[in-house]
């Protein structure tokens, strides 16, 4: 079973996506610290919370894409589905052809600017298993794919 990388791609749309969350949540920490003039009451905490916000947001956009990048991989046979993700805590997900109910893609705004999307995979016990940010040509190709194989296993 020869394992594949995401898209190159997904790295520059997870720093966007992640670079938005950061502004968003800078944003609301100003705006509250701003409402309830707790710079003044509190600086010492205050500053240690927006430096919390600068550093966590600087490793989520300049590193933590590249990680991730780094450390996922899948494979799809014809009798299985496998998944290798984690950074600290390596993962290692089989799912059984036969317990796969339906594929789905989804692609938002970021995603869709750089030609890619999520392969989703849902099973018979209710879960869902995403493969993340690879091209829409290939998470089409593969989403046909399995539902073929789908069909063969319950022949």
């Amino acid at each position: 079973m020869e394992e594949k990388k995401l898209s190159p791609s997904a790295i520059r749309a997870w720093t966007i996506t992640n670079l938005i969350g950061t502004l968003v949540i800078l944003v609301i920490a100003v705006g509250v610290t701003i409402f309830f003039d707790l710079f003044d009451q509190y600086p010492k905490i205050m500053i240690t919370i927006f430096s919390i916000i600068g550093v966590v947001g600087i490793l989520s956009i300049s590193i933590l894409p590249r990680l991730v990048w780094k450390y996922y991989a899948y494979a799809i046979t014809q009798k299985e589905v496998f998944i290798r993700s984690g950074i600290i805590f390596m993962e290692k997900t089989f799912i059984p052809m036969i317990r796969v109910q339906h594929v789905t893609t989804e692609q938002g705004p970021i995603l869709r600017m750089f030609d890619l999307a999520n392969l989703v995979i849902y099973t018979a016990g209710g879960d869902s298993f995403e493969i993340p940010a690879i091209k829409v040509s290939e998470a089409d190709e593969l989403r046909v794919q399995i539902m073929e194989w789908v069909k063969v296993e319950d022949e």
